[in-house]
């Protein structure tokens, strides 16, 4: 961990070239290149040792690496073609689990409330999710529907996005609503359709409500239904209620979503 800085001392401000320079010099110390060897190289040359590099599929690193100095330069072209490329080296999920969350970890400022290069991310990764989902097939109607959203004031719909994916890639019929949905909405839904399962990932707090409060809501409005709940903030449960099931890791949540129980997945 880097120590803070004094309060008297102004934050270092670096140029984009040199905060380029030093990812690309990240990137071949992340492919086991010596530091003392990387020093003595040109600018030039260190452009053609990274460019020799092809898809390492046990170094993800070095690629997130070269995602955020794509980012940095808000050069879409070169993220999607690398993007790309690293999709079809390691699949599509894992680029989304290992390459791009990350990513939006190292660019993630708690203290911007509009973070530029974490809007460029998540729109390209969004639409990615978006059009992968859409090339999927359609699952008839007859069985029971997972119904999926984000609470009001839960705005993150990346993962719900994702969710949704993975429920239509493993057969579920599922009814997606979207982000920041509030319980006017789902009241409005609760004969309308015949839902079995309510998934909602929930990775920030409430303002001025608790989550236990919230999920017995959930369960008023949709008695005598499967409420699964994920995300950071379900930590901060404490009360006991049997209609949820809480999915604590990303294993957790495959092993539900590959489960699934009208047509016998494993």
């Amino acid at each position: 961990m880097f120590a803070p800085e004094p309060p008297h001392q102004k934050p270092r401000l670096y140029s984009k070239e040199t905060v380029q320079k030093i990812l690309r010099i990240a990137f071949l110390y992340h492919q086991q290149m010596k530091i003392s060897d990387i020093a003595v190289l040109a600018d030039e040359d260190i452009g053609e040792r990274i460019r020799e590099y092809g898809i390492e599929l046990e170094n993800y690193t070095s690629y997130i690496l070269l995602l955020l100095s794509a980012t940095l330069n808000v050069d879409e072209q070169r993220f999607v073609n690398l993007f790309d490329d690293l999709c079809r080296a390691i699949g599509f999920e894992k680029c989304i689990t290992e390459i791009a969350y990350p990513l939006l970890t190292r660019i993630h400022m708690p203290q911007v409330d509009n973070n530029a290069w974490e809007y460029f991310v998540r729109r390209i990764i969004q639409n990615k999710l978006a059009v992968k989902t859409e090339a999927l097939r359609l699952v008839q109607n007859t069985q029971p529907a997972v119904l999926i959203f984000t609470p009001d004031n839960e705005r993150h719909e990346l993962p719900l996005l994702l969710v949704y994916y993975l429920f239509k890639k493993y057969g579920w019929n599922t009814i997606y609503l979207g982000s920041n949905i509030t319980t006017d909405i789902l009241r409005q839904l609760q004969t309308a359709v015949p839902v079995a399962y309510i998934y909602v990932p929930i990775t920030t707090h409430f303002d001025g409500v608790l989550i236990d409060d919230y999920m017995e809501r959930l369960c008023r409005i949709f008695p005598n239904r499967n409420i699964i709940a994920s995300g950071a903030a379900t930590q901060y449960m404490q009360r006991h209620l049997v209609p949820v099931t809480i999915l604590p890791t990303d294993d957790a949540i495959y092993r539900f979503i590959r489960h699934n129980p009208y047509l016998g997945n494993t």
